[in-house]
């Protein structure tokens, strides 16, 4: 996946939608996969940024394959027993999933809904290959995100996604 300029220029970071009759328009962040930004005639209802920039305080983030925080990034499912990266030091927890800094593919774009989509690779912790692929789309009533989730191989894994929109 190629990331344009690092974390991305904002025209290409950035994915526009609006509903059929433009009462609802939304963007989507490629950079982390979240909601950027919603409004619902013109009325802003999410806290935005600066899209040049990084994402403050997870705003809109996807929280994926775990939200919050495993506490000493020691985890177990089954009998095996997991280790993953330290991402807070100060605490010592690995937070909030591994595609906050994942670069989303678009697929599928349209007017009105986008699919993004990422795969979250093997790494420390975290022996896995998955698959997440984010549907937004907006119509005149408000915004619809689905989510679906494959398992690439390997054993079976359970996984938690959560959007902080």
């Amino acid at each position: 996946m190629n990331r344009p300029g690092g974390a991305g220029r904002a025209a290409e970071r950035l994915v526009h939608l609006a509903s059929p009759g433009g009462a609802v328009r939304a963007t989507v962040d490629r950079h982390g996969g979240g909601l950027h930004s919603l409004t619902y005639r013109g009325e802003p209802l999410v806290r935005t940024y600066d899209a040049a920039g990084p994402v403050p305080y997870c705003a809109g983030s996807v929280l994926f394959p775990w939200p919050n925080r495993v506490r000493g990034g020691v985890w177990s499912e089954g009998t095996s027993r997991h280790r993953l990266a330290i991402t807070d030091p100060e605490l010592g927890n690995a937070n909030h999933g591994l595609v906050l800094d994942a670069w989303f593919d678009v697929a599928g774009p349209g007017a009105d809904r986008v699919v993004v989509s990422t795969v979250v690779e093997p790494q420390r912790g975290f022996p896995f290959r998955l698959a997440l692929d984010i549907t937004y789309r907006v119509d005149d009533t408000g915004l619809i995100v689905e989510h679906t989730i494959r398992n690439l191989g390997g054993p079976d894994i359970a996984a938690l996604i959560w959007d902080k929109i």
